[in-house]
């Protein structure tokens, strides 16, 4: 029952009717909690914290995806979560922190994938925030490896995004064509628009983040702590 809940909610989310997820989902974490059904209590914060993201509440979605993720009980499941939380730091540009989630699934990962997606951010991380070398070499880390559909379309984009910043604009455009070519392949409407708008030489911001202090900003760097305390033992 409490599963079906989550699946309500992740129809309820996809509609956007995004408080309403919210309540249903908070719902089933408490009744999770009650009923000692650690599992569905994992995946019930993790599904709050991609409702936060969409509200553009990216603060409280690093919270309530590290709270899923202390408690997961699934190797692979914790990693998803880990690669959802580098990717809301990456967004609200706490690169640290972002690198510290990443390094850290790109040590431990339990699968190939989770690893490629991890080094793909880390080229993702190195291109905002302006490293070139370590651009340089994050890209040649993933160049040769086989990718799904998907992360290809996020390669070719980011490296497109990481060439032109260092003044490689026409090394970027062929990238550009080929993820719009294989984003409208299979179907990736949203990649179609920012390769599109990238080719027509416009800038688009991959997520909206939130402006001002927000209330729970204390919490989420007690995050990024636990996570350099991880990438410290791991490295």
């Amino acid at each position: 029952g409490l599963r079906s809940q989550i699946g309500l909610a992740n129809v309820v989310m996809m509609r956007g009717n995004l408080p309403k997820a919210d309540e249903i989902l908070a719902g089933v974490t408490a009744d999770s909690e009650v009923a000692a059904c650690v599992d569905v209590q994992s995946t019930a914060l993790h599904t709050r914290s991609a409702v936060a993201q969409r509200r553009g509440e990216l603060h409280r979605a690093v919270c309530l995806a590290y709270d899923a993720m202390k408690i997961c009980p699934s190797p692979s499941e914790r990693d998803r979560i880990l690669g959802d939380i580098g990717a809301y730091f990456i967004v609200l540009q706490r690169f640290d922190a972002a690198r510290d989630a990443l390094m850290i699934l790109d040590a431990t990962a339990a699968t190939q994938i989770v690893r490629i997606n991890a080094r793909v951010n880390l080229m993702v991380i190195a291109a905002r925030a302006g490293d070139q070398k370590c651009f340089v070499e994050s890209r040649a880390r993933i160049e040769s490896a086989a990718l799904m559909p998907e992360t290809r379309v996020n390669f070719l984009i980011e490296s497109a995004r990481g060439l032109r910043r260092f003044g490689e604009s026409e090394s970027a455009r062929p990238m550009l064509v080929e993820a719009r070519e294989l984003a409208v392949a299979h179907g990736f409407s949203r990649s179609i628009f920012e390769a599109e708008a990238m080719l027509e030489a416009r800038e688009v911001e991959v997520e909206a983040t939130s402006s001002g202090i927000p209330e729970n900003w204390e919490a989420a760097a007690g995050v990024e702590l636990e996570l350099r305390k991880m990438a410290l033992a791991v490295s």
